[in-house]
């Protein structure tokens, strides 16, 4: 089943995310959304499309390895 390979991906992909922004767990996630250390920003498919890989000669995206 493609969705037992694609939870480990997706749960390492929210601890290196949680990580990047400092926080050790869900507990201090919730603690910096509230005291505004945290934001959120909306964007569109095609802002995501655009802030995507420019100009290398080659490129191969992988899914889930």
């Amino acid at each position: 089943m493609v969705l037992h390979r694609y939870l480990p991906y997706l749960a390492q992909g929210i601890r290196h995310g949680m990580q990047d922004i400092g926080a050790c767990s869900t507990v201090e996630l919730q603690k910096q959304l509230d005291d505004g250390r945290l934001r959120f920003e909306l964007r569109s498919a095609a802002a995501q499309r655009e802030g995507g890989v420019h100009g290398l000669h080659s490129f191969e995206r992988k899914l889930f390895a």
